[in-house]
């Protein structure tokens, strides 16, 4: 049964058809579908089983290659006689194909199912239609019709004819088997439609891969209802599907009455079912011909208020400077539908400015929404081109502060302090800014001297911006101040409250990068406080308010909120936020998101994974600023790959370089990672290094404003260094209470080495296991094995029940996230559904239902279900 992928459910109807004729009783079953879904294959397993259980088989086809089907049926009287002697099967494909005499034939067969073991099985593709074809699927009692392969499928057949599997090659084969493995029969296809069809079909290519029929009848400037025959025609054949219409399923007559299983797609619309027909009929066009019909559609939908990707999207293909009702339409248009999609803004904006016949007011207002989103996109030289050449030619106060804004960001992200205080008090003296400006650039220049080092003017400033914003009503204004206050008063109740006061005064669409943030920031004072639950609430929040300013603008805060999960044992969370991410961002993200991203492969020992994320993350140069805040990640994550090389001093290299004492703002979270320094200093027997190790730590904790973890850095370093193993039992404590999981694990397993050390071996197995079972909640394997090495040498192993073993195979082999997918799956729920459900993205949902099915032996999500239902 395991032959054939995808296709358990339907396998399994027709063997319970041939258990049935085996037993005595007969039956007219249909299969149903496109060419090359797999009807013959789904047949050639089911008849060649039958035949080794002693079943006799015939089969025909009616198919045009066929120039006389009966001879291999030997006529309605031989298989009647034969099924008189025992059961038989009959098969006859392509009855689309079918003539009267045939059709007389399977009529007077399938009477005979009633009374004789005789099972009857037709095919039929969906194009040319006889006359006769619904009267023969009517004899059916069981109707199969073979819709695409589920996704897990593809993937792997993809992998089996190709040796893998992309994004692309899935959407073009549109899950048709055929297609997946390489065969492109396409030009039959669309050989066998009409001239009218096949016209209208190159311009619905055109228009998209889903499209309405309104809307397709108002781009051509016809009445829906002219189109009607070819559009039914290109269903009919299967060029075309209605989405909302179940595309996969089987059809029954049972004794509890008609079922139908399968899945619904978004309701009201058509699409191509292949990518592949929809590619060959577009390039039947000429380049010219198809740009300007682009320019077209592109201008009538944006007449009927089409979304913005789907006319952006005609807009980029049909390229060259825009067209002056696009500059129009642009500025138009409110701007978080546009930051909701920055990379497709950026490309429709810049080409806009180019027309030469736009107002000067468009104008302006194009170039201050690109600077927003180009800044955001981290592409800085060019969002400060605009910036100044709008400070040039613009009195608009508006306009001129965002110039302004943009401009000291840039510089300050790129750690050009100086440039940027320079900025800032240009800023000051322009006299077209409006007073709440004034008060964001004030709390720009007291976030410089934060990171200048000048807490008490950093203070003095933001308290000065805070005051003016609030005399100004500036609300925007008013949460920058309080961003930087929430910085200076490092006590995360205080900087919560600061948080909180800040995103309380915003409406619901005002400032979105600086609610961003906030948010970010309270994410971070949650993490801070140990409030696990709260921070799980407030992460829960992260994808509508990334849907709102598009996921470039969003990016940290998916980023934040993968740094919290990681702390607090989310792992697989973490990732799915990391790979919500986008690919094009400043290289401060892309450092921290790689190196998260690795760090956390790492430790679960997931080289391949960790070793693309190290590469992408050390392409960018850690210098200082933004980027080398973000960079402990990345770092952290090198060293480990050190360590695993036993490459100690290497490893050591690296992670000293949060001892420097010159970088007090980059250094600020240098307490997660210098515990794991000492762990190697000891190993290299290094006492220079231990005790510069303790002294940073104990630095950071003699801060007024040294955070809780600060302070627990500091005792376990000491501890580390003193071999001190009551403190470090209670440090072990501290991070248990805050909800850290990974540091209570590590404290633990310093706590068991020097218990063994000092012979107190029951007292050491004790927080050996403790440490392993730690570790493993995560799936840290190469923790584990570390803390192994570790304790061999002093007598210390692993017995036998420290760790539940997992069995291979089977549902108590899934994980615990796993199992809460299968339980979805199992309900008949789509992965979107599940992905919505669990607040997992779909491509990880889909990792997760291609490893349940391997470990529970199935071959489609259709087991699943039925396995479900049984449970």
């Amino acid at each position: 049964m395991g032959g054939l992928l995808g296709r358990t459910a339907e396998i399994t109807m027709l063997n319970d058809a041939v258990l049935r004729l085996r037993l005595g009783h007969g039956q007219v079953c249909w299969v149903g579908g496109e060419p090359g879904i797999g009807k013959s294959a789904l047949l050639d397993q089911v008849l060649t089983d039958a035949e080794g259980n002693g079943v006799d088989v015939l089969r025909a086809s009616a198919g045009p290659h066929i120039s006389d089907p009966y001879p291999a049926l030997g006529g309605a009287d031989k298989v009647l006689e034969a099924a008189k002697k025992g059961p038989v099967a009959v098969a006859v494909e392509d009855l689309q194909y079918a003539d009267p005499t045939l059709s007389a034939i399977w009529h007077r067969l399938a009477a005979a199912t009633g009374t004789l073991p005789l099972l009857l099985i037709g095919s039929a593709g969906p194009v040319p239609r006889a006359l006769h074809l619904d009267a023969l699927r009517a004899e059916a009692t069981l109707v199969i019709d073979l819709g695409p392969l589920d996704e897990a499928s593809a993937i792997e057949l993809l992998v089996r004819t190709k040796g893998e599997a992309t994004q692309a090659q899935l959407a073009d084969a549109g899950g048709n088997p055929r297609y997946l493995a390489g065969d492109r029969s396409i030009d039959r296809r669309l050989a066998a439609l009409t001239p009218e069809t096949r016209s209208l079909l190159r311009l619905a290519a055109v228009l998209g891969e889903r499209f309405d029929a309104d809307e397709l009848a108002a781009v051509l400037g016809r009445r829906p209802a002219a189109l009607a025959d070819s559009l039914d025609e290109a269903h009919r054949t299967g060029l075309l599907d209605e989405t909302g219409a179940y595309r996969s399923g089987l059809r029954g007559k049972t004794e509890t009455g008609a079922y139908r299983v399968g899945r619904p797609d978004e309701p009201g619309r058509l699409t191509f079912r292949h990518g592949l027909i929809r590619r060959a009929l577009a390039s039947e066009l000429s380049t010219s011909l198809r740009s300007a019909l682009h320019r077209q559609f592109a201008e009538a939908l944006a007449e009927r208020g089409a979304a913005f990707d789907t006319i952006a999207g005609h807009l980029r293909a049909a390229g060259g400077p825009g067209a002056p009702w696009v500059g129009r339409w642009l500025a138009r248009l409110p701007e978080g539908v546009l930051r909701a999609a920055p990379e497709v803004a950026a490309e429709v904006l810049g080409p806009a400015l180019d027309s030469s016949a736009l107002p000067t007011d468009v104008r302006e207002t194009l170039s201050a929404r690109l600077i927003r989103i180009l800044t955001a996109l981290g592409r800085e030289e060019r969002a400060d081109d605009l910036a100044q050449s709008l400070l040039r030619d613009s009195p608009d106060p508006g306009h001129r502060g965002t110039a302004w804004i943009a401009r000291i960001a840039i510089a300050a992200r790129n750690n050009e302090l100086d440039r940027a205080a320079g900025l800032v008090v240009e800023g000051q003296a322009d006299p077209l800014l409006r007073p709440g400006v004034q008060a964001q650039l004030r709390g720009r220049e007291a976030q410089i001297l934060l990171r200048r080092g000048d807490p008490e003017g950093s203070r003095a400033k933001a308290d000065q911006a805070l005051r003016e914003a609030e005399a100004a009503g500036d609300a925007e204004a008013a949460g920058y101040a309080r961003h930087v206050l929430a910085h200076l008063d490092r006590e995360p109740l205080r900087a919560l409250a600061h948080l909180d006061a800040g995103l309380a005064g915003l409406a619901a669409d005002e400032a979105p990068d600086l609610r961003l943030r906030l948010l970010n920031n309270r994410l971070a004072a949650l993490n801070n406080l140990g409030r696990a639950d709260e921070f799980e609430v407030a992460a829960r929040q992260v994808p509508d308010h990334v849907a709102r300013v598009g996921v470039a603008r969003g990016a940290s805060l998916l980023l934040a909120a993968a740094m919290g999960c990681y702390d607090f044992g989310r792992w697989d969370i973490a990732l799915d936020y990391l790979a919500r991410m986008p690919e094009e961002l400043p290289a401060a993200l892309n450092v921290g998101r790689h190196g998260l991203a690795a760090m956390l492969h790492a430790h679960r020992e997931e080289w391949t994974p960790a070793e693309r994320h190290l590469a992408e993350g050390l392409r960018f140069p850690i210098g200082s600023g933004d980027v080398r805040i973000w960079s402990g990640y990345l770092i952290a994550a090198d060293a480990m790959r050190a360590v695993t090389d036993r490459d100690l001093r290497r490893a050591a290299e690296l992670l000293t370089t949060w001892l420097s004492s010159d970088a007090e703002f980059e250094n600020r979270e240098r307490y997660m990672w210098l515990p794991a320094l000492m762990r190697i200093a000891r190993e290299l027997h290094d006492r220079d290094l231990e005790e510069r190790i303790v002294e940073a730590t104990a630095e950071d904790a003699r801060r007024p404003d040294a955070l809780a973890m600060q302070l627990a850095a500091a005792r376990l370093c000491r501890a580390q260094l003193d071999d001190d193993t009551e403190t470090l039992q209670a440090i072990a404590r501290v991070y248990e209470v805050h909800g850290w999981i990974l540091m209570r694990a590590f404290a633990t397993e310093e706590t068991a080495v020097r218990l063994a050390a000092s012979g107190q071996i029951e007292q050491a197995r004790a927080a050996f296991n403790d440490s392993v079972r730690g570790y493993a909640a995560l799936g840290a394997t190469w923790d584990v094995r570390r803390v192994d090495a570790r304790l061999r040498p002093l007598g210390i192993r692993r017995g036998s029940r420290t760790l539940d073993q997992r069995p291979e195979s089977g549902w108590a082999a899934l994980t615990d996230a796993e199992r809460r997918v299968a339980e979805l799956v199992a309900t008949g729920k789509s992965n979107p559904e599940v992905a919505s459900e669990l607040f997992l993205s779909p491509r990880t949902v889909q990792t997760h239902v291609s490893r349940i099915l391997r470990k529970l032996g199935y071959t489609s999500r259709m087991d699943l279900v039925r396995d479900g239902a049984r449970r």
